[in-house]
C-alpha cells in the first residue's frame, strides 16, 4: 500500500510539461499552473489553477488566493470563475467557497464495521454487462445531484453523456448491492494517476444507494469492497466530497459527510475552492 506523506508536491515532469504547454505562469514571485476550462455539464467558463506554489514564509493562502484571482481578472476577461487547488491546511475567506474536498484512505478496510456476510439481507458483487443501464442511471443521478448542490442547472442529456464516458474508461470496475435480483446501489472505481503529484490511486468515482433502511449498511459494504480492491492493487483509495453552495444549507451536509469520513480513517488530500472573478465596475 502506498502511504502518502505529502500529496501536494508537484513533480518536475509536471512543471516541465506545463512550461512547454504555456500554462506555467509566474504570479508575483510564485509559480502556478493555470488554464481556461469549460465545464462539460454546466458550460461555465472558468480558470482552473491546478497547482500554485505555497505562499512564502510569513504569508498565508488567503493572500496567495487574492493575488491569483486578481491576476485572472486582469489577464482572462472572459472567464466567470476561478477554481484553485490547495493543500488541506489552506483556509480561504469569502467569496471563496469549498467546492470539492478530495480524501484518500491508505489503511485497512477494517475501519468499516460492516463487512458483507452471508447473514446480510443483501449481497455485494461485481457488476455484469446487464447491470450497465442501472449503473449509468446512478452515475447520471450523481452528476445531476452534485451540480444542483452547487447551484448549476444541468441538462439530463449532458449528464447521461458524462456518465457513459465514465463507463467506457479503461479499468473501470463497478460493484452493485442487490436484494434478491434487484440492484439497489453501486460503487464505481477507476485507476487514476494525479498528474500534478504523480501519485497513483484507485479512485472511487461514485457510490450511490437507493434510500431505504438498508442504505447505510449497503453503502459501508460497497466502500469496504472498494477498499479491498485498492488494498489488492496496493494503491490508496481516492474519494471526494461535494460541498453545497446554497445559502440555506451553508454546506452543513458536506461538513457532516467529510467529518464522518475522517473518523473512518480517510485523510484530506487536497481541496478545490471557487470564487467569482472580481471585476471592476465600469
Amino acid at each position: 500500500m502506498t502511504v502518502i506523506a505529502q500529496p501536494f508536491t508537484a513533480t518536475p515532469e509536471y512543471l516541465a510539461a506545463a512550461r512547454e504547454a504555456g500554462t506555467l505562469v509566474r504570479v508575483g514571485d510564485r509559480d502556478c499552473v493555470m488554464g481556461v476550462s469549460t465545464d462539460d455539464l454546466t458550460g461555465e467558463l472558468s480558470c482552473l489553477i491546478q497547482y500554485a506554489a505555497p505562499p512564502p514564509a510569513g504569508h498565508d493562502w488567503a493572500e496567495q488566493a487574492a493575488r491569483l484571482s486578481g491576476h485572472v481578472a486582469a489577464s482572462l476577461p472572459d472567464v466567470t470563475g476561478v477554481f484553485l487547488r490547495t493543500p488541506p491546511e489552506a483556509q480561504l475567506p469569502a467569496p471563496w467557497e469549498r467546492r470539492l474536498t478530495y480524501v484518500h484512505h491508505d489503511g485497512s478496510p477494517d475501519v468499516y464495521r460492516h463487512a458483507p456476510s452471508s447473514g446480510d439481507p443483501f449481497t455485494v458483487r461485481t457488476a455484469e454487462a446487464g447491470h450497465t443501464p442501472a449503473v449509468n442511471r446512478w452515475l447520471t443521478e450523481a452528476l445531476e445531484i452534485a451540480a444542483r448542490e452547487q447551484g448549476h442547472p444541468v441538462r439530463h442529456e449532458a449528464a447521461m453523456q458524462q456518465a457513459a464516458l465514465v463507463l467506457e474508461k479503461p479499468g473501470r470496475t463497478s460493484f452493485i448491492a442487490t436484494v434478491g435480483d434487484e440492484p439497489l446501489g453501486h460503487a464505481t472505481t477507476l485507476p487514476f494517476t494525479d498528474e500534478v503529484t504523480g501519485i497513483a490511486y484507485l479512485e472511487l468515482v461514485d457510490v450511490l444507494v437507493a434510500a431505504s433502511p438498508k442504505a447505510p449498511a449497503m453503502t459501508e459494504a460497497l466502500v469496504r469492497t472498494c477498499l479491498d480492491q485498492a488494498a489488492t492493487a496496493a494503491l490508496p483509495l481516492l474519494g471526494h466530497v461535494v460541498h453545497h453552495t446554497a445559502a440555506s444549507d451553508r454546506d452543513a451536509h458536506g461538513r457532516r459527510v467529510l467529518a464522518s469520513l475522517l473518523r473512518k480513517g480517510w485523510r484530506t488530500n487536497h481541496v478545490f475552492w471557487h470564487t467569482p472573478v472580481p471585476r471592476s465596475r465600469g
